[in-house]
């Protein structure tokens, strides 16, 4: 992957975004990347094991396991059955000494991403701790600013992520630079608390049909979360799926249905869903990026939608290591102590100026070449037009997707115009009363937009740009 330009922004770099869930290390030039270490560990006699090997024997082992040590990074005991010196930092260390060598030893450089809740004292730690695990550490970032940093459309932009025992939404402010504004934190859930929901109803099922416990021994109960992730996958794109699971030489069958794990998660998702409200803006537009574990919650996206009227984007697992490595420039400093950085330039905003960013990152096609417009340009901001209305204006009605104006507005209406997708076109509707402009041609009613036109409002001259926006080719 090629970062923003500058120098040394060809240099070998490892972007490792640090969640419990699962650390995500992504390699600069790599497609994808490495499969996510959960963070786990387990005493195994007198072998610790960590990350993968750990958590394919934590429901057998339960009582030799560990979880906590990423939630509670600091230098206290683990306690019984670890050894009494052995601290968290300690099985931290294990576990980034173990993903290094999995890797086949560190690169150069190395920058970090971050829950946003962690204080001073646990990043101070956590960099001694990567460090003395032989990750050169150079750059510390808020893993959220560098989720949202590639390029996502919204003047306010939240970001819910959740590690094994917390969730998280971040408030973020973007123009030139996406800055982060407030961070809340909740240990009521965490991917744990979903996890274990989801499979005392799976094995409830299997109970009822089948007569057989997955939950009743030790190896079945592994064999049980150990598919679990997959047929999370399946159920967020499937209504139903048949599953299977094998004990005693017999194999057991149901039919899993999404409605069934919506059901198993409303008491969690009703908390995660007040979580974000306690940030979204109330009567203003918001846009929520839901981080690759988030998303990973079937019907999730849909009741945030619908409860709190956002406008909700899907970010892949490797989001906040590829933002962390499109600016490894920006976040490169030299030093012992290294700045958290909570404020990295807009991908949009980059996009605009006809810098690159990311192979990820959208960037504008050449104006005027005919294509319907996927995204309204105001100033540095791009705002999708999605499929359906978009409402401009001062103050655009509630209830569906707009985009408020709020300066140099003389003569703009609170419901300006509307741009609308439809039928694999996209046009303007004006709504003001014949003071909407199209290259400076009044607007009757409706007019096709095409990329490149710029959308005059009001006497004021207030103008907005026609842009499409394409994945770049890496």
């Amino acid at each position: 992957m090629s970062g923003v330009p500058g120098p040394g922004a060809g240099d070998a770099c490892l972007a490792l975004e640090v969640n419990d869930v699962g650390l995500v290390a992504l390699l600069a030039g790599a497609s994808r990347p490495e499969p996510a270490s959960p963070g786990v560990a387990l005493l195994d006699g007198a072998r610790l094991l960590v990350g993968l090997p750990a958590a394919a024997r934590a429901r057998t082992r339960p009582r030799f396991a560990n979880d906590t040590f990423w939630d509670r990074l600091d230098t206290e005991p683990v306690g019984r059955p670890f050894p009494p010196d052995v601290t968290r930092a300690d099985l931290a260390h294990a576990h980034l000494q173990a993903l290094r060598e999995e890797l086949g030893g560190a690169p150069p450089q190395t920058v970090l991403a971050v829950p946003g809740y962690w204080g001073a004292g646990a990043l101070g730690l956590l960099l001694s701790v990567a460090r003395a695990a032989g990750f050169p550490v150079v750059g510390l970032v808020d893993a959220a600013v560098a989720a949202a940093s590639l390029g996502h459309p919204g003047e306010v932009l939240l970001h819910l992520d959740l590690t094994r025992h917390r969730s998280i939404v971040t408030e973020l402010v973007q123009a030139d630079e996406v800055v982060r504004t407030r961070v809340v934190a909740s240990d009521r859930v965490g991917w744990r608390v979903l996890v274990e929901a989801w499979a005392e109803t799976i094995a409830a099922q299997f109970v009822r049909e089948t007569r057989f416990d997955p939950l009743h021994a030790g190896d079945t109960e592994q064999a049980l979360h150990d598919a679990l992730p997959a047929w999370l996958d399946e159920l967020c794109i499937r209504e139903s799926l048949p599953v299977s699971l094998a004990a005693s030489g017999r194999e057991y069958r149901v039919e899993l249905t999404r409605a069934s794990l919506l059901a198993a998660a409303a008491v969690p998702c009703r908390g995660l869903i007040e979580l974000v409200g306690r940030l979204a803006p109330a009567g203003e537009p918001a846009a929520l990026l839901l981080s690759g574990r988030a998303g990973r919650i079937p019907g999730l996206a849909e009741r945030l939608r619908g409860e709190l009227g956002l406008v909700v984007e899907e970010l892949t697992v490797a989001a906040a290591a590829s933002g962390a490595l499109a600016w490894r420039e920006r976040l490169r400093h030299a030093g012992e102590a290294l700045p958290f950085v909570t404020r990295l330039p807009s991908g949009l905003a980059a996009a605009g100026r006809g810098t690159a960013v990311a192979p990820a990152a959208p960037v504008p096609a050449v104006p005027g070449d005919g294509r319907p417009p996927t995204h309204v340009l105001n100033g540095a901001v791009a705002h999708a037009i999605g499929l359906g209305e978009l409402a401009i204006g001062t103050g655009p009605p509630a209830g569906v997707r707009s985009l408020m104006l709020r300066d140099e507005t003389g003569g703009v209406s609170p419901h300006h115009c509307s741009v609308v997708a439809a039928d694999g076109g996209v046009t303007v509707e004006d709504r003001s009363g014949g003071d909407t402009f199209v290259n400076e041609e009044r607007v009757e009613g409706r007019t096709t937009l095409r990329a490149g036109d710029r959308l005059r409002l009001g006497r004021s001259g207030r103008e907005l740009m026609l842009i499409t926006v394409s994945e770049a080719e890496g």
